[in-house]
This record gives structure tokens, C-alpha cells and sequence, in this order.
């Protein structure tokens, strides 16, 4: 190509708000160039990004240690390869600050909120250690099936990705590589939000944890279901990656499509121990025939 990495990416300004490229000057870079359509690819190929936001940066709101070494690592891995690339998704925490997994829902005898981190289960509700504020049958019911999954607590996050704030922006320097690849290719930059639900966590970009009946993204299976490969990259590892990719590969058996999915490991940081995430993504592997770059 005749543009360079660095006319699009500043990989110093990574996780900061403030872009070095305006959209005029990128998509005169893109003009410039010839690069054949998406849709004439033999094969397929989707990017995912999981949660590529301001907020997810090692500095930001709920920061991911090593998250904008992650965002250099997947911008280069999409310069390098943008001709085998059909499209980019990207899935986007969307959150408002009435939510349960957030403080303000809560209060204890004395009205006081929890703090960032705080777990909360259903022992301490009915002890009164924690009260909601709001939709008090919802609360309990969540609190009751997260103990029935065994999997995850609730856990009081720092507020993030608030809807039109700042941190909930795709980060910018990702961001001008997918609108680039997008404009050279003709191809595919869609955004997916999620999490708007305010009694329940949403980490997997397919389905709330606490799932009832219209809940489901059936507008992302849909559209992933169309590709032969996905390369999912994101944060975090452990969490909204992790969820994301055991939900497609569930969703995507059951509907009878089997495309490759692919993990870019050194594209996706973990909030837990890194060993322990590589324990989950065994499994999965195992199940379902992932595989891990």
C-alpha cells in the first residue's frame, strides 16, 4: 500500500481521546489507494473486536493492564493483512449508571454505596448487608440465578462505558484503522452495542447473563453467521472476550454453521490471571475446535 502505518495510527496516542488524523485526511489516504472489494473475497473473514473502549485502556475507568499494547498489536495484525479481511464488527459496552452491577443501585443500612470491586450475593441481601435501590424482585432474582450458574458473582464495577461519554468511545486509533480498512475495501465497519440491560451483567456480546426471552443479539448472530473465518480480539480476556466467544461458538452450533474461529492472543489482555483465562480457552478448544494465534 501506499500509505503507511503511521499515517494512520499514532500507537503513542493510544488510549487517549484526541485523534493525530482527521476523517478528511484518512479517507484521502484511503482514495489513493487500490485494493480489491470485500465482496469479491473468495473466502470471508471477520474481525471481531470486543470492547475496543476508551474506558478498557490500562488508564481508563475499568483499564485492562496492557490493553493499548493490545490495540498496537491488532492495528498492525490489520495493516499486515487487510486484503484477507472481509469486514470488521465491534461490540460496545453500553452502559447508563442505574445499572445493578454499578454502586448507585445499592445501599447498605446506613444508605451508604458499596465500593468499586464489592461482591454482592444473595446471602447478603437477605442479611440486609445490601438493599437495592430499584427493582428489588429483579435484584434478587439476578443475585439467585448467578448462584444457579455457578459461574460468575455480581461484582460492583467502577462506572464505565456510560452511554455518550467519552469513555465509551471505540478507541481512536483502532477506530481510524477499521474506517480505513472499511473505505480501501468497501467493506464492512459495524458496531454492535450491549448492555443496556439494568438488572443484569452483559459480558458475552451475544446475551445477558441473566437471559429471558428477547434479550438475545440476534442481529450479531445473524451477521456473523455469514463469514467462513473470525478472528476475535478485545478485552478482556476472562471476561467480555471470553463470554463472547463461548456464546458464538454455542449460538453458531446450534444453528448449523461452523466457521473457524480464531483468537489473537497477543490482542487480548486478562483483568484475572492470564493462566486461569488459558484454562477457560482450553476447554473451549477442546468443545468446540478453536484455535489460539
Amino acid at each position: 500500500m501506499k500509505t503507511k502505518f503511521e499515517q494512520i495510527v499514532d500507537v503513542q496516542a493510544i488510549g487517549k481521546a484526541e485523534n493525530h488524523v482527521s476523517s478528511a485526511e484518512l479517507f484521502a489516504l484511503a482514495a489513493a489507494e487500490n485494493l480489491p472489494p470485500a465482496d469479491q473475497d473468495a473466502e470471508k473473514t471477520l474481525l471481531l473486536a470486543v470492547d475496543i473502549q476508551l474506558d478498557f485502556m490500562d488508564d481508563g475507568a475499568l483499564g485492562v493492564k496492557g490493553a493499548k499494547k493490545d490495540v498496537e498489536r491488532l492495528t498492525r495484525f490489520m495493516y499486515d493483512n487487510i486484503e484477507k479481511i472481509s469486514a470488521v464488527a465491534a461490540t460496545c459496552d453500553c452502559h447508563s449508571p442505574m445499572q445493578i452491577f454499578h454502586a448507585c443501585w445499592w445501599q447498605d443500612e446506613n444508605g451508604n454505596e458499596p465500593a468499586p470491586f464489592t461482591i454482592i450475593t444473595k446471602k447478603d441481601l437477605n442479611a440486609g448487608r445490601w438493599t437495592p435501590r430499584t427493582m428489588p424482585e429483579k435484584s434478587a432474582e439476578y443475585l439467585e440465578a448467578l448462584e444457579k450458574q455457578g459461574k460468575k458473582r455480581l461484582c460492583i464495577w467502577p462506572y464505565h462505558c456510560l452511554e455518550a461519554s467519552v469513555g465509551g468511545a471505540i478507541e481512536p486509533q483502532f477506530s481510524n484503522m477499521a474506517n480505513f480498512f472499511s473505505a480501501v475495501r468497501r467493506a464492512d465497519f459495524k458496531k454492535f452495542g450491549k448492555g443496556r440491560i439494568p438488572y443484569s451483567e452483559f459480558y458475552g456480546a451475544l446475551r445477558p447473563e441473566y437471559c429471558e426471552p428477547g434479550t438475545d443479539n440476534t442481529e450479531l448472530l445473524e451477521y456473523v453467521s455469514r463469514f467462513n473465518k473470525i478472528i476475535v480480539a478485545g478485552e478482556a480476556m476472562d471476561y467480555c472476550v471470553y463470554e463472547t466467544i463461548s456464546q458464538l461458538c454455542e449460538e453458531l452450533q446450534r444453528i448449523g454453521r461452523s466457521p473457524q474461529i480464531f483468537v489473537l492472543t497477543g490482542c487480548t489482555s486478562s483483568i484475572g490471571p492470564r493462566e486461569e483465562a488459558e484454562k477457560q480457552y482450553a476447554e473451549l478448544t477442546k468443545r468446540y475446535g478453536i484455535t489460539m494465534l
